[in-house]
């Protein structure tokens, strides 16, 4: 990486330590507002700073491994080599990472989650598919240590979802959900024996359909319930 980033990197991680160090701060700890404004800016960066500190711990290798090679013997040399190209490799990988991160980011990324997964066409199989798909985001989330709430559903006759709408909740939710709107398909075969003058196998293929949508949620500071404000509302 060019010393423009790895200048712009020691600021951030500068910053990081002072964020660490300000919200260990009784009178800060005492208020949650400030606290919570200082772990959500501190949360943004962490992982560029984590990436950071791996990129320094390979660079530190592949330089060591670079002095080996010109004072080792041909057993460290064979060594070093190694460890210089896996170093090498590493600080590729995490510099692309690096520089990802570096990017603008979306400010609506933190947001909650309302996902409607809708059944299309196909029938009961159609909203089986449409409950296969509810599970597999269930999944997902739970791995994230995110919380799902279904807060309406359609149930087809078998336990499939019609329609089905549920919340997630949990930091960087809607970054990592928000390319997911859209059509999803599914395709299911069944073996078909076919004779005539001989047997000729074939199959025969139903395509299911189900449609995603992402909404961020938003929170509006008001007393009233429904504000006059919403999109849609007179």
């Amino acid at each position: 990486m060019d010393s423009a980033i790895i200048t712009q990197l020691e600021r951030i991680r500068s910053r990081f330590d002072e964020l660490t160090e300000e919200m260990g701060r009784p009178e800060v700890a005492a208020d949650f507002e400030q606290l919570n404004k200082l772990a959500r800016e501190r949360a943004e960066i962490q992982d560029v700073v984590q990436m950071f500190a791996e990129y320094e711990a390979a660079r530190k290798t592949a330089e060591d491994a670079q002095a080996m090679l010109s004072e080792g013997d041909a057993e460290m040399k064979e060594l070093a080599e190694m460890e210089l190209a896996e170093a090498t490799a590493s600080m590729e990988e995490l510099g692309a990472k690096i520089r990802r991160g570096l990017l603008p980011r979306d400010p609506r990324d933190s947001r909650n989650v309302i996902m409607e997964i809708r059944a299309g066409a196909g029938g009961e199989e159609a909203a089986l598919f449409g409950f296969e798909l509810y599970r597999a985001y269930a999944r997902y989330a739970e791995r994230k240590h995110w919380h799902t709430e279904i807060l309406s559903a359609s149930e087809s006759e078998k336990g499939g979802f019609k329609e089905v709408v549920f919340e997630v909740r949990g930091d960087g939710a809607y970054s990592r959900l928000k390319y997911e709107s859209g059509v999803h398909r599914m395709q299911s075969g069944d073996f078909l024996c076919i004779v005539t003058d001989g047997v000729f196998d074939a199959w025969s293929y139903n395509t299911h359909a189900a449609g995603t949508f992402i909404y961020f949620q938003v929170t509006y500071l008001t007393n009233d319930p429904w504000p006059s404000s919403l999109p849609g509302t007179v």
